[in-house]
């Protein structure tokens, strides 16, 4: 568990937002490891891979599917890989990415989403970035991406 993991998820929840949990690490282990550290009551939903072949998009638009089909205007996903970004654009959903994952800043950067410092920036962000209409600005819901390599 990353350190202040428990705080920032208690101070999301507490401004109103929903959060969820979407990883490609296998089922199971993701709810154990979740479980483990006491932070599963912080998620609406908690979904791991089933399948060894599933692409993070297709797990995502299960998961969004599974949330019941959440605005996507409101829906920012905070990752730490270029697949999180690429999942969030063939989903129609934000992304923002953080540092401190499994791939090296330079690397995000080249996704075209936010990239900022660490989970605590990217968490400000999603919550702080006006949606992309032109409607009022909603709370967001906020699916964590996690990627499986970093997880085994």
């Amino acid at each position: 568990m990353r350190t202040g993991a428990a705080a920032l998820l208690f101070r999301i929840a507490e401004q109103g937002h929903t959060q969820s949990l979407l990883s490609l690490t296998a089922d199971a282990q993701l709810r154990s490891e979740v479980a483990r550290t006491h932070l599963d009551l912080f998620f609406r939903r908690i979904d791991g891979r089933h399948e060894p072949s599933t692409p993070k998009s297709e797990a995502l638009q299960l998961h969004l599917a599974a949330l019941g089909e959440p605005d996507r205007r409101r829906v920012v996903l905070i990752g730490d890989t270029t697949d999180d970004a690429e999942a969030a654009r063939a989903c129609g959903v934000r992304a923002v990415l953080h540092t401190g994952g499994f791939e090296p800043l330079e690397k995000l950067r080249t996704a075209g989403v936010p990239v900022v410092d660490g989970l605590n920036a990217a968490a400000q962000l999603a919550v702080e970035q006006p949606t992309r209409t032109s409607e009022q600005p909603t709370i967001p819901d906020i699916v964590r991406g996690r990627d499986t390599r970093r997880h085994r």
